[in-house]
């Protein structure tokens, strides 16, 4: 299945690949790599990936979670008819996010934050 980037995710996917690839020369590539992989594998089996925070869609699916394997990122997506959507990339094994429902829209925010700024929204 088709595998879509937020524009939110996508510039938190750039902005670590910089990142990584600052501290050691190579590293930003071995991030992207893993990235891909992640990417493909959602794409092949969206649905053996397990709920994230028991976020659901507005169609009631499940929002879900991948983990990459050699950098400490997940990657929240939702499964649409058509397409998956990438909504987050979280730097931390623990999910810092929380879900909140505006106008039939989910909202993912940061928890305990004092940031009021969106970081994800999906229709």
């Amino acid at each position: 299945m088709r595998v879509v980037l937020h524009p939110d995710a996508d510039r938190e996917f750039r902005r670590a690949a910089f990142w990584y690839e600052e501290r050691s020369p190579g590293l930003g590539d071995e991030f992207v790599a893993s990235v891909s992989e992640a990417l493909r594998r959602i794409g092949e089996r969206p649905r053996s990936f397990p709920p994230w925070l028991e976020a659901l869609t507005p169609s009631g699916e499940p929002i879900r979670r991948a983990v990459l394997r050699r950098f400490p990122y997940i990657v929240a997506f939702e499964i649409h008819s058509e397409h998956l959507l990438v909504l987050a990339a979280e730097e931390s094994p623990r999910p810092r996010y929380q879900r909140v429902v505006i106008s039939g829209s989910t909202v993912i925010k940061p928890e305990n934050s004092a940031k009021s700024a969106t970081l994800c929204v999906s229709r």
